[in-house]
């Protein structure tokens, strides 16, 4: 009956993996999210295609419009960026202490298995 038990450390130690598993998963998000904010802001500030056979003045007056059309679009990624980036800090210091833990875990769990454990 014990054969079938799982060692209460090395259960630990596996219960200790998924929880860092997770959070190592929840920061891969975050820097997905971030990014894709980084992205979308970049899209924003596109060049100006190359109009020929246009006067320049209606060339620059819609890269104005664009301008004050993208402005209150910008401030409002950029808010999102701040608060997705201070998450992506929180889920990084997460993912760490996660991973030290699983590994300090893993090492207990291997030394009981030698039986250097009391």
């Amino acid at each position: 009956m014990t054969g079938n038990r799982q060692d209460p450390m090395a259960r630990l130690a596996g219960l200790a993996g998924l929880i860092r598993d997770l959070r190592q998963a929840e920061r891969r998000a975050q820097v997905m999210a971030c990014t894709r904010i980084r992205n979308q802001l970049a899209d924003l500030d596109a060049p100006v295609p190359d109009a020929p056979g246009l006067p320049l003045q209606i060339v620059q007056e819609a890269a104005l419009r664009h301008q004050k059309w993208a402005e209150p679009i910008r401030i409002t990624l950029n808010e999102a960026l701040a608060r997705e980036t201070a998450l992506l800090l929180t889920t990084e210091a997460a993912a760490r202490r996660a991973t030290g833990r699983a590994m300090v875990l893993e090492r207990l769990a291997a030394r009981s298995r030698r039986g250097q454990l009391s």
